[in-house]
């Protein structure tokens, strides 16, 4: 618990760039998952998360990180009280947010897009070792 008290506060130390809140908000959600008693699917995460990581360092362009550290701070909170509705709902909206960044990316960068919106991507498989 001290280590994501730490991690959030860590989050809006000011002139953090890019690269070090995606660091801390790597660490945060490892963190998180140890503390729900899953830590070990860490690598399964990570090992499917490639698309989804680009969109989040892409996203963090266009919204400040102090929007998702306020969305930590809920989401621990929550856990921490054992409120189990709010902590649903705010882990919901946190996940869910990376597709509004999605589509602002898609508005200021269609060209990082398929051309075509009915084209399907290619599925691949991806090994993480550690």
């Amino acid at each position: 618990m001290r280590e994501l008290r730490e991690n959030l506060a860590a989050q809006v130390r000011p002139g953090l760039d890019v690269e070090e809140f995606f660091a801390l908000d790597e660490a945060f959600h490892h963190a998180l998952l140890r503390l729900s008693g899953h830590g070990s699917v860490w690598a399964t995460v990570v090992s499917a998360k490639g698309h989804l990581d680009r969109a989040r360092r892409l996203g963090l362009q266009a919204t400040a990180p102090p929007a998702f550290t306020e969305q930590h701070a809920e989401i621990l909170d929550a856990v921490l009280s054992g409120d189990v509705a709010a902590a649903h709902t705010a882990m919901r909206a946190h996940l869910r947010a990376v597709f509004d960044d999605v589509e602002q990316i898609r508005q200021r960068s269609p060209e990082l897009f398929a051309g075509n919106p009915a084209s399907v991507p290619v599925r691949r498989n991806v090994v993480v070792w550690e």
